[in-house]
């Protein structure tokens, strides 16, 4: 078989040519590469960054590389499910413009091709529907075989556009029809996550009010619920639901409560997304859904009541910085410090918060070995410290685990589920506010 025939490549991209760079780096300049020399086709959302000068210097070495660039912004998933339709070979591997890559063993790859798989999976997941479902999610996640492409599934993907999740009626299409879905024993991309928001769905439009404010609401959990209505198997979709496998949301319940509070912190109460939660779930999971929006609003009573009501709900970049100077974050740092005085120190998280005390405060008598975060695949660096990803704490076997995140629960749970033995505390200094 050779490869070339069978399989081409589209690579999606829009203002990064930072992060397309080491894309380009990873996919053309790697000797082990395993498909740069197939036809690679670069679909340009009509960057404005540098992307098109980027690409034209690769295309002087590589001639496979073929460039199509939108004569507008048709947003990030209109874009997506372009892509899908430019398919002209057997099949069709679609590609971001900022993730990582290890060809190593990518012969059992190819050897699903010559096997005419349906989906072949470049990521290794479980194997019931709930985990291969989620893993579709990740765009570049699957090679997909292009005769399954029928008018009805190409509809259904530009309809899903705006659930944020167009492929996922591939994957549903192939589910539906009990096709062949191969999963290999390793991971050959590795998924980047330094560039999510809240924003995600309005992201890279000029012309935002013009979106209808149900849309700009829009956000994945939501999106991901209504993608589920592409299942046509009730018993398959009901399995999905109940055991959704989203962030570190692990069944129905921890996903409904999560995207609740989404909802109400961020995409202003939107009644429509509450909609849209309810309106997948089978009768008994509607009864979950109530006992679920049942506590929330008793949680919002609680806290409006006995809470502090300047620091409730920490949605925004500013009531961080007036919190942390409020509870003089300095002054239980140099506790901490004292407390842990020749300690090695892990820091866990590099969102908002961190990025507060990493900026505005000192850290010098910290003893710090690191800092990690689940966006990291590889390492990397974050504010000078080395950064790792969370497989890799256990080795550096630290001390303490500082944790800069409002809520530490379940990430503290899944440590010590991996018999990380090290002791865990806030690095944030808690008073007079909760969050739900």
């Amino acid at each position: 078989m050779n490869l070339f025939d069978e399989l081409e490549i589209i690579l999606i991209t829009y203002n990064r040519a930072k992060f397309l760079k080491r894309t380009f780096e990873e996919i053309f300049d790697n000797e082990f590469s395993s498909i740069r020399n197939l036809d690679i086709t670069i679909l340009d959302n009509n960057s404005t960054d540098g992307t098109f000068e980027l690409v034209r210097e690769y295309q002087k070495r590589y001639p496979n590389m073929k460039y199509e660039r939108n004569p507008r912004n048709i947003g990030g998933n209109a874009n997506i499910a372009k892509a899908y339709t430019m398919a002209t070979k057997k099949y069709i591997w679609v590609l971001c413009d900022d993730d990582t890559y290890d060809f190593e063993g990518f012969d059992q790859i190819e050897k699903a091709i010559e096997e005419d798989y349906d989906v072949i999976f470049v990521q290794k997941t479980a194997k019931d529907f709930p985990s291969i479902y989620t893993k579709a999610s990740f765009v570049p996640g699957c090679i997909y075989k292009v005769s399954n492409f029928t008018d009805t599934v190409i509809c259904n993907m530009y309809d899903n556009i705006s659930n944020m999740f167009p492929h996922l009626a591939l994957i549903a299409k192939n589910i539906n029809d009990n096709n062949k879905i191969f999963i290999p024993n390793k991971d050959f991309i590795h998924t980047f996550l330094g560039n999510s928001s809240y924003d995600c769905y309005i992201r890279g439009y000029k012309d935002k009010e013009e979106i209808p404010q149900y849309r700009k609401n829009m956000f994945w959990g939501v999106g991901y619920f209504n993608s589920c209505a592409l299942i046509k198997n009730k018993k398959i979709r009901k399995e999905i639901l109940n055991n959704i496998k989203m962030g570190y949301c692990k069944n129905l319940s921890q996903s409904i409560k999560n995207d609740l509070k989404l909802n109400y912190l961020f995409y202003n109460n939107s009644l429509y997304n509450i909609f849209c939660l309810f309106y997948p779930l089978s009768f008994w999971q509607k009864i979950i859904f109530f006992k679920v929006l049942i506590f929330f609003v008793f949680n919002l009573l609680f806290y409006y009541n006995f809470c502090n009501k300047k620091f409730l709900f920490m949605q925004n970049s500013e009531k961080w910085d007036k919190y942390l100077k409020f509870v003089n974050e300095q002054k239980y740092i140099n506790q901490l410090a004292k407390k842990y005085k020749d300690k090695k120190i892990l820091i866990y998280g590099t969102g908002t918060i961190a990025e507060h005390i990493f900026n505005n405060y000192d850290l010098s008598k910290l003893n710090i070995i690191a800092v990690s975060d689940k966006k990291y695949v590889s390492r990397s660096s974050y504010k000078g410290y080395i950064a790792v990803k969370p497989e890799e704490i256990k080795e550096l076997k630290p001390d303490v685990i500082l944790f800069t995140l409002y809520n530490k629960k379940v990430v503290k749970k899944e440590f010590q589920q991996q018999k990380i033995s090290a002791k865990m505390e806030n690095m944030i200094k808690r008073k007079h506010y909760i969050l739900i």
